[in-house]
């Protein structure tokens, strides 16, 4: 766990942060008149053979393991070569009309134009920003777009940050092509879990195991810190609210153990070559950034090259994996909950405590990291039925024994939790309170589309097969007697709520868990009404952690929620719970 941080004083230089990179990565930089990408190309070349590294395909079999490391490339030649694309207009218009009819699909499009009350981030019209670039793209004498990158950067931020959507985004191949994470990273530590939390290089944190004291940042780039970080998490497209971007600007205990996080990026193309840290000791620190390229540059010696191999939708060339399964790679798949204490049972994303001091001698908790199972990239086919049951098991065993040992209080641990199966937070629900009734429920925007799909697939004639709108209900138990009566318009919506277009009736799913299921072998674990007394959240917007909200926060069985700066220590987030603290 993190050690308390006692008062700053002027102090050493720390270990970690005053080990230089070289600013070139080790490769010699060529003439700037020379083609970016061709650079690109020859440094990535250079840094394989320098390092005995053959490029080659993946193999089916290890068909999510990336074959060769990614190359760091500086983050300045990286973007010139992306930059060096020149824009292909008809092209990039024809992408514009192709999302508008997906975009219908989107049920928060109405929603997003005109954000309702309470609602923390800025508005999206995705339909109206989609004509604004159609426009800056036909214009002729104004400027418009000078590459395809500045295209394309539109049109990410539109797609895929602005809506703050998890699941929502469009990422062309082009701007997936390099990361671009930043060599300084950060931690953010209340000194006893109340106090204001103050900004640390992750590294001199690390470091105070060995009796260093390491100084709180000052500035980032010549920016006082808590400004940088802030405006950069604008950048992070993930969460809902501001605060939760702004935590995803730093390391966590609960991220670093969840072996499925993957750490947002909010320098693309925007990473400087250099990052200048200034502490408030007057200690200065300057870290190289690096690039990494995933794709194989072999055929690339220009911008036009680039679109062709990897911009256009016709060609044969191996598509880089995505950013995701390198992280994943690195992972160490067999190591404990780094800085926890000892868990009475766990598996790699849930892990049961029963804490032995007599101060929490009532309290258990049950850390669930990820509502996955860890992902076995030598083994993708690891059946999900073997990753539910050692889900619910960890999830059994653990209540079972807090109830044997006769604790009346859970605390659900929830950080870093980034989503995963909902039948597996259904476990965890039906684990907790059994017999209840958890209603699923389901709605979608009305959309022309939508309309003559399902009048085409209700009818049993059409070629395209029947509906299979029996595996929805109305709202009172009820079948639907047709699609056109599924579908609406819905008559009864608040009128506030017209402003914000046609939705469908509320549905709610027809599921049945079958004997023997997880939800079933749930049915012996009864609880008191008193038991769950806290969740730590993370805020971030994804299928469970929404679902814990809808699931949890509304329980009459929940205490409190909370959440907020990082505890420094495990005791702490328990005494949390012990105390009832709840989230602002």
């Amino acid at each position: 766990m993190y050690p308390k941080v006692l008062a700053v004083a002027a102090s050493l230089i720390s270990l970690g942060a005053s080990v230089r990179l070289d600013a070139h990565h080790g490769l010699d930089l060529r003439s700037a008149r020379e083609e970016p990408c061709k650079q690109v190309r020859d440094q990535a070349a250079k840094w394989m053979a320098d390092n005995g590294i053959v490029p080659k395909n993946r193999s089916e079999l290890r068909s999510f393991m990336p074959a060769t490391p990614s190359v760091p490339i500086r983050p300045s030649i990286a973007l010139a070569c992306l930059k060096s694309v020149p824009l292909y207009k008809d092209s990039a218009l024809q992408q514009l009309d192709f999302l508008r009819p997906l975009l219908e699909w989107q049920s928060s499009v109405e929603y997003l134009r005109d954000p309702p009350q309470g609602y923390l981030s800025e508005g999206v019209d995705l339909i109206r920003g989609l004509d604004d670039i159609a426009a800056k793209l036909k214009e002729e004498k104004r400027g418009g777009y000078a590459n395809e990158l500045e295209f394309l950067a539109d049109l990410r931020m539109l797609t895929s940050v602005r809506p703050r959507d998890f699941h929502f985004g469009y990422w062309t191949l082009l701007l997936d092509l390099f990361d671009f994470p930043m060599s300084a990273q950060f931690i953010s530590i209340s000194d006893d879990g109340l106090a204001m939390p103050k900004i640390y290089l992750y590294d001199d944190v690390k470091h105070a195991q060995n009796g260093y004291t390491p100084s709180p940042v000052l500035t980032i780039d010549g920016v006082p810190a808590l400004e940088f970080l802030q405006k950069a998490s604008v950048n992070i497209a993930l969460s809902h609210d501001p605060d939760a971007r702004f935590n995803g600007m730093f390391r966590s205990l609960a991220t670093d153990t969840n072996l499925a996080y993957v750490s947002p990026e909010p320098f693309a193309l925007f990473l400087g070559d250099t990052t200048k840290v200034t502490c408030h000791n007057g200690t200065r620190f300057e870290f190289s950034n690096a690039a990494r390229l995933r794709a194989n540059f072999t055929k690339i010696t220009s911008g036009a090259d680039l679109y062709d191999v990897y911009g256009r939708g016709d060609s044969t060339d191996e598509r880089p994996l995505n950013a995701r399964f390198y992280q994943l790679a690195e992972r160490n798949y067999t190591a404990a909950f780094v800085g926890y204490p000892k868990p009475f049972k766990s598996t790699r994303h849930v892990a049961g405590f029963l804490p032995e001091s007599s101060e929490f001698s009532d309290i258990a908790v049950l850390a669930l990291n990820s509502f996955n199972e860890a992902p076995n990239l030598d083994h993708v086919d690891r059946s999900m039925s073997v990753q539910q049951r050692d889900f619910y098991q960890v999830v059994v065993d653990s209540i079972s024994a807090a109830k044997a040992a006769n604790r009346t209080k859970l605390v659900l641990d929830f950080q870093g939790n980034g989503g995963g199966l909902t039948s597996n937070i259904m476990a965890l629900y039906f684990a907790l309170f059994p017999g209840d009734t958890l209603p699923v429920l389901w709605q979608a925007r009305a959309h022309p589309q939508f309309a003559w799909l399902g009048k085409q697939a209700w009818d049993p004639t059409s070629s395209i097969g029947q509906w299979p709108v029996y595996n929805m209900m109305r709202p009172d138990g009820k079948p639907w007697s047709s699609f056109e009566e599924l579908y609406g318009p819905f008559p009864d919506a608040p009128a506030g709520q017209k402003r914000w277009g046609q939705h469908t009736h509320p549905a709610i799913e027809n599921t049945t868990w079958t004997k023997g299921s997880i939800a079933d072998n749930c049915g012996g674990l009864s609880w008191g009404p008193s038991l769950l007394s806290a969740l730590q959240y993370p805020g971030r917007n994804s299928t469970t952690p929404g679902a814990k909200r809808c699931l949890f926060g509304r329980s009459a069985h929940v205490e409190g929620l909370f959440g907020g700066a990082q505890w420094v220590r495990e005791a702490e987030l328990y005494m949390g719970a012990a105390n009832g603290k709840k989230e602002p």
